[in-house]
């Protein structure tokens, strides 16, 4: 039976990286027992098949590749079980533009041209919101600050 999980395991890594919680659910999925899931999962760490600093890298290069903001990866990320050490490490080590990523999502949904009232300013910064990008990076998406904006109309 222990073969069959290390089998099982493998063809989800051979997919691509699985987070250690990830492996976890899907192995139980299948019926296999968390006991020996667990020591299965401690052989393929050892071995360096299965690494969570290796997954969360992927992930969150993956993830903002696809536009999508801090929050957002760092909540995805502690759903599948990585630790917020980790998380912090990788942000770090990663050195991604932030700031960039927000200004160029706001441009490919809504132009280049800033928001031309309160309810277009309102509507861009929930998509960015919920795009998973923090206040300071909102803000530089949309150029000005509000109270600037108000007095040039």
């Amino acid at each position: 039976m222990e073969q069959n999980i290390r089998v099982s395991a493998l063809n989800l890594l051979a997919r691509r990286e699985h987070s250690r919680v990830e492996m976890q659910r899907k192995l139980l999925q299948r019926g296999y027992n968390l006991d020996e899931i667990n020591i299965t999962l401690d052989v393929l760490a050892k071995e360096g098949l299965q690494n969570e600093e290796r997954f969360a890298e992927n992930y969150t290069r993956s993830r903002f590749k696809r536009g999508f903001g801090p929050l957002h990866i760092h909540a995805e990320l502690r759903i599948r079980g990585i630790s917020e050490d980790l998380i912090k490490k990788v942000f770090i080590d990663a050195e991604m533009d932030w700031l960039t990523l927000a200004v160029n999502i706001r441009k490919k949904k809504f132009g280049v041209t800033q928001p031309k009232d309160i309810h277009d300013r309102a509507k861009q910064t929930n998509f960015l919101k919920y795009k998973g990008f923090r206040g300071e990076e909102i803000r530089y998406a949309l150029g000005k600050d509000f109270d600037e904006y108000m007095e040039d109309e």
